[in-house]
């Protein structure tokens, strides 16, 4: 389980790895999004390894460089979707839109969906944090 908390502490990210999928290279997450009292849940978000080793190779430095900027997406069109932005020089800007779409349990059943949108800033630190974890995962493929 791995938990990325804003800067102010009353917001966080948290995901923890369910299943690695090795003949298409990726990954499976239960996600779960905290912001100021509002809590959204994802179970089964698929990853690519791809916007994992993008990201890591992108955020490599990301302390000694001006800028960066980063949007994670699930395999799912539009379930999740995750953007850093560096903002100061020891602040990130993440940007969310969590996507569940399903079909009411009416007799007559209609697709719905719900969704959740935000933002809250992190140290850039975290996002290094971070870089830990994601680097355990893609070891897991070599």
């Amino acid at each position: 389980m791995t938990k990325i908390f804003s800067k102010d502490g009353f917001s966080y990210f948290k995901y923890i790895l369910k299943e690695v999928e090795y003949r298409l290279p990726s990954i499976c997450v239960d996600l779960e999004v905290h912001n100021r009292g509002f809590t959204a849940a994802l179970p089964n978000v698929w990853i690519e390894l791809s916007s994992i080793e993008k990201f890591l190779g992108e955020s490599k430095d990301i302390s000694f460089i001006d800028t960066f900027q980063h949007t994670f997406t699930s395999m799912s069109p539009e379930e999740v979707i995750i953007n850093a932005n560096k903002v100061s020089p020891s602040t990130c800007q993440i940007r969310y839109t969590l996507n569940k779409t399903y079909y009411s349990s009416d007799l007559n059943p209609v697709l719905e969906s719900v969704q959740q949108k935000g933002s809250f800033e992190l140290e850039v630190y975290k996002i290094e944090e971070s870089r830990k974890a994601l680097l355990e995962i893609r070891d897991l493929f070599h």
